[in-house]
């Protein structure tokens, strides 16, 4: 148990992790006993809490107060500079303007006169290759590869070699442009056009779809075909029975006595057929109910063969009996041969000229 004076400092050192491993344990076991030192500790908690996000914000209030002050001197200083260019361009400006009106211009004699420029003419030269090498730059530049120039001595022939493949000049006595184009085969040497695409080039000579199922006895038209282990080709597969509609998953239901061609395809449109697969009937067990308060009378199966229709009460007793035509609906009004009204639980069987088998129950409510 702390004392008052001493709790506030035992919490302090908890919380920032001045305690030693076994101060810790004792400190939480202590904890999960006293309540009042939860409820300490939970104060003490929020309290560091509030205070990081105070210290956040005042930190946050210091660095915007610095961007702003850093804005304002970068502005400062550049409205200055920007003065002091004015001021020293206006200057220049005078002091070569004042320095023009002095100078005097010296005289040339008439035999200098009488001479050609060859310096002048050399300028022009220069300047018109300059020029042109200067309107060259942007489309050298588009083409982003590395260019090779090779200038002359004679600067009337100047010669500029161009590995890029660039516009021709534009100007007619300016540098020459000599154009390499290089060419470069397609990786994929499959061509196709339209919609044409690579999956209806496989053969499916070579693809084998294999598959094995298994089969639910059919009882009143509840038969199963579950196909597995499909195997080749390619996925999805679609799969179809007889001529009916096609299906992504590969179970079939509700299903009725009978033979059925299975039909599988793959993506690639490589199909595998299996026929005579059987779906066998089975001996059905039906189960039903009705009330003979609301007057109610069995409808069962109807049979495709002529049958007989036995009704038995639980403790295997006659009850009914009738005979069915082919066609003929099996009903019972639940009396029994003697035209008593029965009640409870009892157990059909209707069994027709080949011995198959439909069984069930009536349970008969009043």
């Amino acid at each position: 148990m702390y004392s008052s004076s001493d709790i506030n400092d035992i919490i302090h050192q908890y919380l920032s992790g001045q305690m030693t491993q076994d101060e810790r344990v004792a400190f939480e076991q202590e904890l999960a006993q006293d309540k009042v030192l939860q409820g300490r500790l939970k104060v003490a908690q929020a309290a560091s809490v509030a205070l990081k996000e105070h210290k956040l914000m005042h930190i946050h209030d210091l660095l915007q107060e610095e961007r702003k002050a850093n804005k304002l001197k970068v502005r400062s200083r550049t409205a200055l500079l920007i003065g002091l260019i004015g001021i020293l361009g206006a200057s220049t400006a005078y002091y070569f303007s004042q320095t023009n009106s002095e100078r005097i211009e010296p005289q040339k004699s008439p035999v200098v006169n009488s001479l050609p420029s060859h310096t002048d003419t050399l300028q022009e030269k220069v300047d018109s290759s300059d020029n042109t090498i200067m309107d060259k730059r942007p489309v050298l530049k588009e083409q982003k590869e590395s260019k090779h120039i090779e200038a002359s001595e004679d600067l009337s022939a100047k010669t500029i070699v161009d590995k890029s493949e660039v516009a021709p000049p534009s100007h007619s006595n300016g540098p020459t442009l000599v154009q390499e184009k290089a060419t470069q085969e397609p990786v994929n040497n499959h061509k196709s056009s339209g919609s044409v695409s690579l999956e209806k080039e496989v053969n499916c000579k070579n693809v084998s779809i294999t598959a094995s199922w298994q089969t639910t006895k059919a009882c009143d038209g509840d038969g199963v075909i579950q196909v597995i282990d499909l195997k080749g080709g390619l996925e999805p597969y679609t799969l179809q029975l007889n001529d009916g509609v096609s299906q992504s998953h590969t179970r079939f239901i509700n299903l009725s006595e009978g033979e059925y061609t299975l039909t599988i395809t793959d993506k690639y449109q490589c199909q595998t057929k299996y026929q005579n697969i059987k779906v066998e009937k089975g001996e059905c067990y039906l189960n039903y109910d009705i009330n003979t308060t609301r007057a109610e009378v069995w409808q069962g199966p109807e049979v495709q063969l002529p049958s007989n229709l036995t009704i038995f009460d639980k403790s295997g007793r006659l009850v009914y009996r009738v005979e069915l035509n082919v066609g003929q609906k099996a009903q019972w009004d639940a009396r029994d041969l003697n035209n008593n009204l029965k009640f409870g639980y009892f157990e059909f069987v209707i069994q027709n000229v080949n011995n198959e088998v439909i069984k069930g129950s009536i349970t008969v409510t009043e």
